[in-house]
């Protein structure tokens, strides 16, 4: 219903879609989004393709899995314009960012460091993952997506991302190995 109506050019059917879908989107913006690119703009992006493209969608899917398709462009898009210029925020810029936030007053100065050190050690090795590989990883582990439903996101064959996934873990393993990365996350 929402989505006929949205279809139609009813802006508060599609407010309500997206309203509806805004952690699905949010998911996928915030976890594969390059440094130096807020989520936030990949979200209104992905928002504004999502009205765009809205028309041609027939349906084929569910609408949860096509807009992770939406949002996967988006992010290859900008991640692809960042490895392009070399964009990268320092380690430290990022503590300063304001990253420590801590779970419970008891939390201890070391253990926030500690954390924040291991956070920004995925971080860093996701991005030394291929950008595919990378949106991938995300999709299966941080939004537990499905083998087949990655491969309808990305357009590649259900073997392919198994093979994808395997080896962007073997290359997670051996950035984080050879990182000498704090082990507590």
């Amino acid at each position: 219903m929402w989505i006929r109506k949205a279809q139609a050019g009813d802006a508060r059917a599609f407010q309500r879609l997206v309203e509806l879908h805004a952690p699905v989107i949010w998911g996928v913006v915030h976890r594969t989004a390059p440094r130096g690119i807020a989520p936030e703009d990949l979200f209104q992006e992905t928002v504004i393709r999502f009205w765009k493209g809205l028309p041609s969608f027939q349906g084929d899917s569910k609408l949860s899995t096509w807009l992770y398709s939406v949002a996967y462009r988006v992010c290859l898009d900008h991640i692809e314009k960042v490895d392009r210029r070399g964009e990268q925020d320092s380690l430290e810029a990022r503590r300063e960012a304001g990253t420590a936030d801590p779970e419970d007053e008891f939390t201890g100065g070391s253990r926030i460091v500690s954390r924040i050190e291991a956070r920004d050690a995925v971080e860093k090795a996701l991005e030394a993952l291929d950008p595919e590989w990378r949106a991938m990883v995300t999709f299966h582990y941080w939004q537990g997506l499905g083998i087949e439903e990655i491969a309808e996101i990305t357009g590649r064959p259900a073997n392919t991302v198994k093979v994808y996934l395997h080896r962007a873990r073997a290359k997670l393993r051996e950035v984080l190995e050879a990182g000498n990365w704090p082990e507590e996350a």
